[in-house]
Parts: structure tokens; C-alpha cells; sequence
């Protein structure tokens, strides 16, 4: 029996130790040469999604943290909406640390980084786990920080914050499975606590999938934790502890989903939009080239991933993998790989309506290809036990090399006919690097390298492949496009004033959709356009408020608001507008035409008159019947200063010379106060959305929030002087809050007794 102080272990430990420094080494400089201009540059992120959602939302908790509040009403967007409910926000997310710093940009940048670098090192730790070598780890590691999938989901920012979890997760519970120590059960449930607070719950159930088929398939033979009910009884313990440690979230998340377009389901057309196409699916074999990706027409860029191309080693070891071992490591995660395309074609799969239509909650998950969180990872984790299997295959002479020459053939064949079937540019790029791989592992099996220079060129061929092809999924631009306001947002009112904005299309006889994007030449002209046209959400960070916005959970009451104002007149959009508070209008015409040295040009704004203002008092109130009671409040002779719409009855005496003023308004993280003085019985009209979890004080004692004209708020008010305060806390938070604290009591209680049991 050998122990640590056994001079052979030392020396094997000590050579370990060796190689994993030199790796992370390795590792870390290729993370700040891919990132370079990011941390020595001035640059940053700012694709698609980042736009709309990631910078405006990390921005938004940023300055609440700094108030030392939790951000529980977002009131930029749509005449307010829930924040934290939403849950894509990510307002607990453990990295959100980072913006605990003074400085939002570096905040911002460092909360990037820091995702890509624990996706990098915890692939590279879980293959050293597995007892992968350090230079096939390297190759793993390698592949998930630049490869393709990654690269695309980490602009939709919510996904990638809980894709970027999913290899700690996987660690952990397999180190919990091996050892059986409580601590590994910690660090295995605290894991998944945070990749289900990154805010994908499709992400946390592809975990979970993966986790209970890694503990019934592939428990290591001298676990101890064995046996399928033991695991999975394990499984759904621990899993049952992060929904607890997480309800803080998940139940205002729950309660907000009543309120929103998805309560009863989304339909098909809808779940199954961006499913899986050829284009895409060969793309993971040989991709189209993406060096013109901004350059992109906008009607081009129709897809959820804009890449799945993971690198050429892992795809010939997905197709050899049978072939070259027959561990059953690989043969699992080959397996994955395909369960994750056969769910990904959405709509071109027979089947798929099937699960939309019995499954539980699958009708609530949108976008079919988010099934390739599945074949991605398995290709990472293929790409590092390949270049084991090969090694041990060559010692072992089970490879020979006119084997493998067959196997290489087969592969190049199976690439070239999924190109042909959709002519890719990338078929020369992919057949080149196969040969150049060809022949390395060809050398190798003919005994002309030694297995640490195999696998560094290996490893080279790797991180060429993936740069030529890759690098520009992450486009970066200059700081200063988020800190120097734009032009136009000296023409416009901000939030402190006390109105709205709008921009876009409004003239049109018809408009087609509320895009996220204005749609110019080409995406980088698209993203560009978004600031300096003051779009939502990006304008929230100027401090705009807006009357319309962009949400990724569709909200009931702004997506009948957008769909009125689409289905309208062009006279009708206006009143629309003027009667929710929008003063300011970014219209389509130039006010300067685009030149050579202001390429957008510089639109027009046109300030509207007789807007109705934020808050204001009326004498008279009548009774509606929803919804029809919308259609009223929009008609042309309706007089929204004089009366007010309600859904339900009040009592309230006629007064002919009824006045009253609004004092003052302030507006506080998750509250709005208001003073007012009247002659006479009134309401206060305040044009803030109405929704579930406001309550209102009025001096001093609490009253009736009553909703007025459907979407905004309403109090009934005495003659005399007011002070009227409006507080928000979302529906759930504090009964998730007492289950949280209770869970985490329970928790620590149940390891502390383990660990007693034990001594």
C-alpha cells in the first residue's frame, strides 16, 4: 500500500502538479490574448443581446446595489415592469459581485470575463478529474472558451450565465459520487444554486438531465455512492435543496408568469421558431466563415446561435469515436450529443409536437436550438478523452495506422457530403485542418512523435482552427459608445423630468412589428443605429424612460399596449402616445443626412403638445368594462384630465370647481411619492403601470391602489394636502425569502449533522 509519503507518489504528484501549472499557464494567456483588447484596450461587449438587455440590466442592479437596494421595479421600460421577477436579469447571480465596484464599466467587463474564465478552468478541472491527461484537459478547455456555441450564447446573456455553471455543477457531483463527502454535496448543490439564479431555466434542466443519466451510466466503479435509487434518491435531494435555496427568486418569478403571455402557454409556431436547420447543423462540421458577421443585412441574421462550430478535432471524434474506444465516457457523451440535435430540429422533427403537446411545461420554452447547450458540451468533453483514447490506443497497437487512415477517410467523407448537401465556405477550412490533423495523428501512430509533442500540436491545430473561425462571434466595441451619450439624448426630457420617449416608426400606415433592432445596410450599422436613435432598453441608460421597451418574458399588459399602438392608425399612435406620457418622439426623418463623417446621420425629435403629464388630479370618475374600457380611454372623445376610468365602483360626490395641483414628484428605487393639494374629493391619476405587489400609503396609513384607465394607477383622495407614496415588492419574494432562509438553515443543519456522525 503506497501513501502520500511514498517517494514514487511524491514524484507522480509532483509531476501532476507540474503539468496542470504549465496548463493553466497555457491557459491563462490564451484567455488574455482572446480577450486582449477587452482588459488592455478599452473595449467591450456590445452584441445583439448585450444591447437590449445584458448592459441596460447589469447597469440597472448596479445602481441599485450602490442605493444599497435590491431592484425590484424597473420603471425605464413600458410605464414600468417587475425587475427582479423576471429572473433573466439575474439579480442574485453569484457573479454579480462584480458589480459591487465603483466603476460600471470595469464592473461590467470583469462580470464577462470572469464566465468565460470559469467555463475555461472548470472544463479543464472536471477533465482532470475524469483522469484525462493535462494536455488533453488543455484541449478541452480550449475548445469550450472558443468554440463557436459558446462564443454566440455568451451575447444572449442569460443563457450563458447558466451554461457557464454547468462543468462546476458536473465537477462537484462527480466528485460527490466518488468520495461521498459531504462537502463535495455542498459545493455540488451551491453549484447549481447558481446556475439556476444566472436565469435559463432550460439550461438547469438540461443539467439535471445530464446529471441523472452521468449517476445511472457512468458512477465510477469504486464510488461510494452506488446503486441507481441511492443516486437518484441523492439527486432529487440535493436538486429539491437549490429550488429552496433559489424560491427567493423562482416564486416571484412564478407569480409573475399569471401576468404574462405564457400562463397558458406559448404556441407552437412560436416554441418551435429558430429550430434546428441543415445550415446550422453542418456548420458544426465545416462553418461558414464569420470574418463579415457585422456585416451581415439584417434579414440575414435570423437564428438564435449564429454559430454551433465547436472545432474540427471534436467533430472527428464524434464521428470515430466508436471506432478509436470503447469506453463508455465517450459512447455517453456521443449519445448526448445527438439526443441534443434530435430536440434541436424542433419543428423539422415528426416527434417534437409530441413533447409540446404531453409534456409538462415544455409548451412554456421557446427556441429548439437552445438543445445544443447537449451536443456542444459533449463535444468539449469528446475532444479531450479522443485524444486520450488515441494515445492509449497507439500504446496499446489497437490503432494501426492503415486503421486509422479508413476512420479519417470515413470522417472527410461524412464532412463532405453534409457540405455538399449545403454548399459551405468552410468546407476548404475544415478539409484542410482534418488532413493537417490526419497527419499528425498519422505520425504519431508511425512512432515519429513523442505523445507531449503530438498533443501540443494537437492542441495548436486546436486553438488555429477555432481563431480563424470564431473570433469574430464576440465583436467588441469602445467604452466610450456607452458613456458619451449620444447626440440626440441632449433633445429629449430624462426620466428626472417626468416623460417619456418614443422612437421609430409612427407615420406608417402599417407597422409590421416592434423590432429589437432599427433595420439598416447591415448589423453593425443595426447596432450602432440602436444608440443613436435612442432606443429601448439601451436609452434606460441615459436615464430615458420609455412607454415601450423589450422584455424577454412578454408581459400581458405591454404586449396589448405594443399591440394596439401597431394595429392603429397613424393619428391613433399618437394619442396613444401623448396619453401615456410620451413627449419626445425620435422620428424617421434626418434632421442632418448621413455623411462621411456621421454615417447615421442625426434624426428628427418632435416634441408633442398637450401630453398628458406623469401624475395629475381629476374630479370625476366612471366605470368600465375591460376591455373595452382601453378602447374609451383611446377614443378621441374621451377627456382623460377631467375623468378617469376605473374597472371597479367608487362612491365620490360631483364637484363642479374642482382644482388641485401636484406638488411635487419623486421618484426612489421601488417607490414614487407625490404631494398634492385639492379643493375637493378627487383621484390622483399617476401614469405608472398598475400591477400586482404595489401598495400605496397616503399620509401615513395605507389605502386602495384602483386601476385606471387599464394600465396605469389610481388613489382616491380627500380635499385638502397629501402626501401619497407608492411601494413595490414583488408578489412571492418574501414568502421565497423565509423558504430560503428555512433551506439554508435545514442545509446547513443536515451537513453538520453528517459531519458529527462521522467524527
Amino acid at each position: 500500500m503506497t501513501t502520500k509519503g511514498d517517494p514514487e507518489v511524491k514524484g507522480i504528484l509532483h509531476r501532476r502538479h507540474a503539468a496542470d501549472f504549465g496548463a493553466c499557464a497555457f491557459l491563462l494567456l490564451l484567455f488574455v490574448f482572446f480577450f486582449a483588447p477587452v482588459l488592455f484596450e478599452g473595449k467591450t461587449f456590445f452584441f445583439r443581446d448585450v444591447l437590449s438587455f445584458a448592459y441596460p440590466m447589469k447597469r440597472f442592479i448596479w445602481e441599485s446595489f450602490g442605493a444599497g437596494t435590491l431592484p425590484f421595479w424597473w420603471p425605464h421600460i413600458f410605464c414600468g415592469v417587475p425587475f427582479l421577477a423576471l429572473m433573466d436579469p439575474a439579480v442574485f447571480y453569484p457573479l454579480n459581485i462584480f458589480l459591487l465596484a465603483d466603476n460600471f464599466t470595469t464592473a461590467y467587463n470583469l462580470l464577462f470575463l470572469s464566465q468565460h474564465l470559469l467555463l475555461m478552468v472548470s472544463v479543464y478541472a472536471l477533465a482532470r478529474t475524469w483522469g484525462l491527461s493535462a494536455g488533453a484537459s488543455m484541449i478541452s478547455a480550449s475548445t469550450a472558451l472558443l468554440g463557436g456555441y459558446f462564443l454566440a450564447l455568451s451575447s444572449i446573456h442569460n443563457h450563458f450565465q447558466s451554461a457557464v455553471f454547468f462543468p462546476l455543477v458536473l465537477l462537484c457531483f462527480h466528485k460527490f459520487l466518488h468520495t461521498g463527502r459531504a462537502r463535495y454535496f455542498v459545493f455540488w448543490v451551491l453549484a447549481l444554486v447558481a446556475q439556476i439564479l444566472g436565469g435559463s431555466p432550460e439550461n438547469c434542466i438540461f443539467t439535471v438531465g445530464i446529471l441523472a443519466g452521468y449517476a445511472l451510466i457512468l458512477t465510477p466503479t469504486d464510488a461510494r455512492i452506488k446503486g441507481a435509487r441511492r443516486s437518484m434518491s441523492l439527486l432529487g435531494g440535493g436538486i429539491l435543496l437549490a429550488l429552496g435555496l433559489t424560491a427567493i427568486q423562482l416564486l416571484p418569478t412564478y407569480a409573475l408568469l399569471g401576468e404574462s403571455v405564457r400562463s397558458g402557454g406559448v404556441p407552437f409556431e412560436s416554441v418551435a421558431a429558430w429550430s434546428l436547420d441543415w445550415k446550422l447543423f453542418s456548420g458544426i462540421f465545416a462553418p461558414e466563415p464569420q470574418a463579415s458577421l457585422m456585416g451581415q443585412r439584417p434579414q440575414d441574421g435570423g437564428y438564435f446561435i449564429s454559430s454551433a462550430y465547436m472545432g474540427i478535432v471534436p467533430a472527428f471524434f464524434l464521428l470515430a469515436g466508436f471506432f478509436l474506444t470503447k469506453k463508455k465516457e465517450v459512447r455517453f457523451w456521443v449519445s448526448v450529443f445527438w439526443i441534443g440535435i434530435f430536440f434541436a430540429l424542433g419543428q423539422h422533427n415528426p416527434v417534437y409536437e409530441f413533447f409540446y403537446n404531453w409534456v409538462p411545461m415544455f409548451d412554456l420554452f421557446r427556441y429548439p436550438q437552445k438543445f445544443l447547450f447537449l451536443s456542444s458540451f459533449s463535444l468539449v468533453f469528446l475532444a479531450g478523452h479522443g485524444i486520450d483514447g488515441i494515445m492509449e490506443s497507439v500504446s496499446s497497437g489497437k490503432l494501426a495506422l492503415r486503421k486509422f487512415i479508413i476512420m479519417l477517410a470515413g470522417v472527410a467523407g461524412c464532412i463532405f457530403l453534409i457540405s455538399w448537401l449545403t454548399p459551405q465556405a468552410g468546407v476548404l477550412h475544415a478539409g484542410g485542418l482534418l488532413l493537417l490533423f490526419g497527419i499528425v495523428v498519422s505520425a504519431f501512430c508511425a512512432g515519429k512523435l513523442r505523445p507531449a509533442l503530438f498533443k501540443g500540436l494537437i492542441l495548436f491545430l486546436v486553438v488555429a482552427d477555432l481563431l480563424l473561425k470564431n473570433t469574430s462571434l464576440v465583436p467588441l466595441i469602445d467604452h466610450k459608445f456607452y458613456e458619451e451619450p449620444p447626440p440626440l439624448a441632449s433633445k429629449v426630457g430624462t426620466q428626472s423630468e417626468n416623460y417619456r420617449v418614443y422612437s421609430g416608426a409612427l407615420e406608417k400606415k402599417t407597422i409590421a412589428s416592434r423590432e429589437n433592432f432599427p433595420r439598416t445596410s447591415n448589423l453593425l450599422f443595426d447596432h450602432l443605429s440602436l444608440r443613436e436613435r435612442l432606443y429601448p432598453n439601451l436609452g434606460t441608460i441615459y436615464d430615458l424612460a420609455y412607454a415601450d421597451g423589450l422584455l424577454g418574458l412578454e408581459l400581458l399588459e405591454p404586449f396589448l399596449w405594443t399591440e394596439i399602438l401597431l394595429k392603429s392608425p397613424p393619428e391613433k399612435r399618437r394619442r396613444i402616445l401623448k396619453r401615456s406620457n410620451v413627449k419626445y418622439w425620435v422620428t424617421e426623418e434626418n434632421e442632418i443626412p448621413p455623411s462621411a463623417d456621421r454615417p447615421l446621420g442625426l434624426k428628427t425629435v418632435e416634441v408633442f403638445d398637450d401630453v398628458l403629464p406623469r401624475a395629475f388630479l381629476v374630479a370625476e370618475a366612471r366605470q368600465g368594462e375591460e376591455p373595452r374600457l382601453v378602447n374609451t380611454y383611446l377614443d378621441e372623445s374621451f377627456d382623460p384630465r377631467s375623468t378617469v376610468l376605473l374597472g371597479e365602483p367608487v362612491s365620490l360626490k360631483t364637484q363642479n370647481d374642482f382644482s388641485g395641483t401636484i406638488e411635487n414628484i419623486t421618484y426612489g428605487p421601488n417607490r414614487v411619492s407625490v404631494r398634492t393639494i385639492q379643493n375637493g374629493s378627487g383621484f390622483l391619476v399617476l401614469l405608472d403601470s398598475y400591477f400586482p405587489g404595489w401598495k400605496v400609503i397616503v399620509d401615513g396609513k395605507e389605502d386602495r391602489i384602483l386601476r385606471a384607465n387599464h394600465f396605469f394607477r389610481a388613489v382616491q383622495l380627500s380635499p385638502g394636502k397629501h402626501t401619497v407614496t407608492f411601494t413595490y415588492e414583488p408578489v412571492g419574494f418574501k414568502l421565497g425569502l423565509i423558504i430560503s432562509v428555512s433551506t439554508l438553515i435545514i442545509f446547513i443543519v443536515l451537513v453538520w449533522a453528517r459531519r458529527n456522525r462521522k467524527t
